[in-house]
């Protein structure tokens, strides 16, 4: 047999439901050994556990290797876990009467001069008519006769396990009666209504099912809880990212990110971080420099394809791009002539070797060398067009709801107009007709429809 898949809990270690305890003797064949020599071939690895085959006329155990060879432990060294016997499940009546072969007795009233048992031993009858004339038995432990006024015969009765209640954990084993738990999960007890079927239970995510029957269930332990309800949590804060890949930061300011500011919409590269790490996902940009740790919910899963695109080089300016006139401070324009400023928005019109030709509203043709001009997205020119940053809302603007994640009263799809903002928060209150308070939304959740400056309903009229 090769190395040994174990479970380890608190303090023993578990094979295939078998529990094992590290004792100070001798390996004895049953036993498992759990090899701690870093010095050991290839073909054992050290820290796994072996199951001790047998042991060899000198006292050294015998285990299977990695090779599906026996191996000797004679100078290796392991540590020894035995089998732990399970606790008893049956309990013992008393009744007094002529005990069978096979049958559990207890010395109640010893006669014997011999002393060979005493008050309160226990022992298994191997003849139950020592004498021919039914008036005593033997036991296998030694070659004696016992009266049957000496003893009482033990009938083993089962133990009633305990009865599951509010606050006890179990696992899942059976549906007889429809319920939607996953069989195998390990539940807490929420409710028990011995007038229903009679649990209902909470799931390791905080989520509760309908009612289960007692036959469904047996019970379990609150570190198998945790153990599973820490699966479920990772398993979640990974996502779809379980094998890495791609991804845009959508939410880079909440609690499932361990860095702020800056860096919404930016492309990354998505790796599994060990269940040690602060968050459960790491992200680098495409130079591979280390960009923020985080959780699923602060990312969207995107194709290599878009990574790609979203951040190859880009090297050159074309036809019909968005650009804005970005000379650097102290430093003069080499190309232009007009009153086109600094910050100017404009759209490419020809692309040479040397210069780019921007047409700027209003202005002659500015002949603009590469280095001046700083490239738009689609987004950023629809907003720079009416002089502002990217998601800067003005009070007045009237805006449509794309999304609710801060728990707004605002509801998704409906149009409000922007009354307050920006908050400490960075989000902006928006009366959408919804009343009450709780109103404010995410500047990312918000799309504008009207800008208060083109709003005909505020203008005044032209005296």
């Amino acid at each position: 047999m090769a190395k040994l898949n174990v479970v380890i809990p608190v303090a023993d270690v578990e094979v295939n439901g078998q529990k094992y305890r590290k004792v100070d003797r001798e390996a004895q064949a049953g036993d498992i050994v759990k090899i701690t020599d870093f010095s050991v071939p290839d073909y054992i690895k050290d820290g796994a556990f072996y199951e001790v085959e047998d042991v060899d006329s000198c006292g050294d155990p015998q285990i299977i290797d990695e090779d599906g060879d026996k191996f000797d432990l004679c100078n290796t060294d392991f540590e020894v876990y035995e089998k732990v016997a399970e606790p008893s499940t049956t309990k013992y009546r008393e009744v007094k009467r002529k005990a069978s072969v096979g049958e559990r007795i207890r010395i109640v009233a010893a006669k014997s001069t011999r002393d060979l048992y005493a008050n309160g031993d226990e022992l298994t009858v191997d003849d139950a008519d020592r004498w021919g004339d039914g008036q005593a038995v033997t036991v296998n432990s030694f070659n004696h006769a016992i009266c049957h006024e000496e003893y009482v015969v033990l009938v083993a009765e089962p133990l009633q396990p305990k009865r599951l209640t509010v606050g006890d954990y179990a696992k899942v084993i059976a549906n007889t009666r429809d319920h939607n738990y996953k069989i195998g999960s390990v539940v807490k007890i929420t409710k028990d209504d011995r007038d229903r079927q009679p649990y209902r239970a909470e799931n390791a995510d905080g989520s509760v099912g309908n009612w289960l029957a007692e036959k469904d269930l047996v019970p379990a332990t609150e570190a198998e809880f945790n153990a599973q309800k820490s699966q479920t949590e990772r398993a979640k804060a990974i996502g779809e990212f379980a094998d890495g890949g791609y991804a845009q930061i959508i939410d880079a300011n909440s609690s499932n990110s361990s860095v702020t500011g800056g860096i919404d919409g930016k492309y990354v590269k998505v790796t599994v971080e060990p269940p040690t790490g602060y968050r459960a996902l790491r992200l680098k940009d495409e130079k591979g420099k280390h960009v923020a740790y985080c959780n699923a919910d602060a990312l969207r899963k995107i194709t290599k394809e878009e990574y790609e695109e979203a951040t190859k080089p880009k090297t050159k300016f074309s036809v019909g791009d968005t650009v804005k006139l970005s000379v650097p401070e102290g430093k003069d324009a080499r190309f232009g002539w007009g009153n086109v400023k600094n910050g100017d928005i404009g759209k490419v019109a020809e692309v040479t070797t040397a210069k780019v030709v921007v047409d700027f509203p209003g202005q002659d043709r500015w002949n603009a060398d590469p280095s001046e001009l700083a490239l738009l997205t689609a987004e950023e020119a629809k907003w720079a067009a009416i002089g502002r940053k990217v998601n800067e809302f003005k009070r007045g603007d009237v805006v449509q709801i794309i999304a609710n994640t801060n728990g707004s009263i605002n509801k998704v799809g409906s149009y409000g107009e922007v009354t307050e903002g920006p908050k400490l928060t960075g989000s902006y209150r928006v009366e959408t007709g919804a009343g009450g308070k709780g109103n404010l939304t995410r500047p990312t959740e918000m799309r504008l429809i009207i800008p208060a400056e083109q709003r005909f309903d505020t203008q005044k009229e032209a005296a």
